[in-house]
């Protein structure tokens, strides 16, 4: 048997974006074990799809040696392995490390240089090419059961606000005033998806919002990834930012709207055939990493509740999504 480690260094929509990547290594040969180290949450769904044999946390104290002077607790983790492939903006010492115990190491850099906008999927599935690895078997949407139903069989739109960097959200006011608009049809229930990252300032005030409008919504915060997963999966439509939980309902085949500012959708946009991308034409936009300095966020100001409305209703109404070059 082939044993492999797949080390990734990232975020959750960071880790999604390499799946296809982390499959083909998977499926580059018969009778291949393939340990992934990275983060954990979303081990269970890795495993369940047959990406991964094993999950570990890259952040567990077992692999603090790889990045220290003394890597002879890295020589004995590594002897069972014939290769690892580092996934990571660039080389360091964990590089370093496992390059001096096993000799397949390969880095693959997850963002394309400065310059070369290609989407960071394929721009990682190229170097696996490039490395003699075939990716026919790269391939979206991860399989999971849904789980809670909707509102007396109402449609369930599945809406998350949020994100890693609060300057590529679009304001909460829009996203309610929007779920008050959309709810006049009658026919569809919302859940409002919130984690750690949104505070409960944000909680508070959706909660508010909820109750003064008497909504057909309902906040479901700080769940794991695996409950999110469910949720998503028995949605009928799912509509956020830039962020991990719109990259997760993408790669489930979730219909998506997913609103862009700063960062650049031919580079970060979810992966899958049932995703509509929304940005504004603003002269800034994309800036890259320039959206951490930057005081105003008038590119995703510019994204007029009417483009959004309009494009979930024509995603609810069973027209398709718009799904760009990517599968």
């Amino acid at each position: 048997m082939k044993r492999i480690i797949v080390w990734h260094q990232g975020a959750l929509g960071d880790l999604i974006l390499s799946l296809p990547a982390i499959r083909s290594i998977r499926n580059g040969g018969a009778n291949v074990f393939l340990h992934l180290i990275s983060r954990t949450d979303l081990a269970d769904i890795i495993i369940s799809n047959g990406i991964a044999d094993r999950v570990s946390c890259s952040g567990s104290a077992l692999f603090a040696g790889f990045f220290g002077a003394d890597s002879a607790p890295a020589a004995d983790l590594l002897k069972p392995y014939d290769a690892v492939f580092v996934f990571a903006r660039a080389g360091g010492d964990l590089l370093e490390t496992v390059g001096n115990h096993v000799r397949r190491t390969l880095l693959i850099r997850t963002v394309p240089p400065e310059g070369l906008r290609m989407h960071v999927s394929e721009f990682q599935l190229a170097q696996l090419r490039d490395a003699g690895i075939r990716t026919d078997e790269a391939k979206m949407p991860l399989e999971w059961p849904g789980g809670v139903a909707g509102m007396a069989g109402k449609k369930v739109v599945s809406i998350h606000p949020g994100s890693g960097g609060s300057r590529k959200c679009w304001p909460l006011r829009r996203y309610l005033e929007l779920v008050d608009n959309l709810q006049v049809s009658g026919d569809l229930s919302f859940r409002i998806l919130l984690g750690p990252a949104e505070g409960d300032s944000m909680r508070h005030e959706v909660a508010s919002f909820i109750r003064r409008r008497s909504l057909p919504a309902e906040i479901v915060g700080n769940e794991r990834v695996p409950a999110i997963a469910s949720i998503l999966r028995n949605s009928a439509l799912y509509l956020g930012n830039d962020s991990g939980v719109s990259h997760l309902a993408a790669a489930l085949g979730v219909p998506s709207v997913v609103l862009f500012g700063p960062t650049d959708p031919a580079q970060w946009r979810p992966w899958g055939s049932r995703v509509h991308v929304i940005r504004a034409a603003y002269p800034c936009s994309p800036c890259g990493d320039g959206y951490r300095r930057c005081p105003e966020q008038a590119c995703l100001e510019a994204i007029t509740p009417e483009m959004v409305r309009a494009a979930v209703r024509e995603c609810l109404g069973g027209r398709g999504v718009q799904s760009g070059s990517l599968p």
